[in-house]
Parts: structure tokens; C-alpha cells; sequence
């Protein structure tokens, strides 16, 4: 019995490292790290496809309609998006977008001293205004999660989150939008948008993006 145990220790030993040395080799494959400008590099699925010029463009126009469209006054400012990317095969079931945004629209300080007050109201406001985008776009925002900071690369985030439904589909998404402010004057929008049928596949990998973005 003890020489039993003994080898099916070692056994659990070499299949963890065998484990290990797969999920390691898995990782280098799979992923590719892209350098956005501003300093900013990400490390995504290589298989993704990321979206041409002409298309973020166009995205970006849509974005601007539809809050002119819902009476929502445009704010002055310049907002660069330097990542745009779907899953693969098509329909995605999950994006990723990255933007930098000029003026920022609070400081790390700032955010900082933000109170549950002052994420509530902030969380009101923008319920509010995506309620109006969604409906612009025949959508329908579904669910508002409570905004609450976190920590991205080492600095403080504001994440909101909320469910909306799908035009291409019965299932709901949720997205995650990260608001980060840097000590310099840039503000990075971080967006992981994701199919709830296959939530599980899809957060994990967007976990392993969230974590590597470099800033």
C-alpha cells in the first residue's frame, strides 16, 4: 500500500508538470502582444480578427449618431480608437476595444476621491445615456451593474458594466468598460464585450487580455 501511494504520488507530480508545460506552450501560442501606440501594448488571441481603419472609422460615426440621434449632446474632445477586434469564426461572440480619449475625463486623484455617492450618480448618468444609445440602435439595455473601481496595470479603474440584448442573436451580452485615467494625461477606454451562452470560454480569455494590457 505504501509503495501504491508512493506511485500514484509521483504520478499526480508528472501529470501536473505535464499540465503545466502544455497550458505554458498553449499560452505562447495562442496569444500574440500588439503595441497600440501611446504607450499602450496588449497581448490578444492571434487568431482574432482585428478590424481594418475604414471599419473603426465607421464604428466611431455610428457611436457619434447615436448619441446625437438619442438628444444626448456631444462633448467636446477627441476620442481615438486604436483597437478593434472580434472573436472568430463570425458571428463573434466576444470584442475587444481600446481607446485613448482627449481631454480625460477625470484624474486619477479624482477617481481616487470618487465616494459609493459619487459612483452611484455616476452609474445613473450612464444608465441613462447608454438606455438612450441602445434604444437608437433598436437594442435595449438590460441590466446595470453597480460602477466600482479597480485595479488595471497598477492603477485605478472605474468599471461599469451592464447586459444588454443582441441583434444577431437570443442571447444577451455583458460588457465591461474600463475608464483609466494616467498620471500623464491619458484616458484609456478598455471595453470587453462578451455572449453570455458562452460566457465561461469567453471571460476566461478576456481575463488573460485584461491582465496584460501594459500602459
Amino acid at each position: 500500500m505504501q509503495r501504491f501511494n508512493k506511485i500514484s504520488c509521483q504520478f499526480i507530480i508528472a501529470l501536473y508538470i505535464s499540465l503545466l508545460s502544455i497550458s505554458v506552450s498553449a499560452e505562447d501560442d495562442a496569444f500574440i502582444k500588439l503595441k497600440l501606440g501611446y504607450g499602450i501594448s496588449i497581448e490578444v488571441p492571434k487568431h482574432w480578427g482585428e478590424l481594418g481603419d475604414a471599419t473603426k472609422m465607421n464604428l466611431h460615426a455610428t457611436s457619434q449618431a447615436a448619441l446625437a440621434n438619442s438628444g444626448i449632446k456631444l462633448m467636446p474632445g477627441q476620442k481615438i480608437t486604436l483597437l478593434a477586434m472580434n472573436a472568430t469564426p463570425d458571428p463573434a461572440g466576444a470584442i475587444i476595444r481600446v481607446s485613448v480619449k482627449m481631454p480625460p475625463d477625470f484624474s486619477q486623484a479624482e477617481l481616487l476621491a470618487f465616494t459609493e455617492a459619487d459612483l452611484a450618480e455616476i452609474g445613473g448618468v450612464f444608465f441613462n445615456t447608454m438606455s438612450g444609445v441602445m434604444t437608437s440602435l433598436d437594442g435595449k439595455l438590460i441590466k446595470m451593474f453597480a460602477p466600482r473601481k479597480e485595479i488595471i496595470n497598477g492603477h485605478k479603474a472605474l468599471l461599469l458594466s451592464y447586459i444588454r440584448n443582441s441583434n444577431f442573436g437570443p442571447s444577451n451580452w455583458q460588457v465591461d468598460q474600463y475608464k483609466i485615467p494616467t498620471e500623464d494625461g491619458r484616458f484609456i477606454e478598455f471595453t470587453l464585450s462578451r455572449r453570455l451562452s458562452d460566457e465561461i470560454m469567453w471571460r476566461t480569455i478576456q481575463e488573460r487580455v485584461k491582465r496584460s494590457i501594459r500602459f
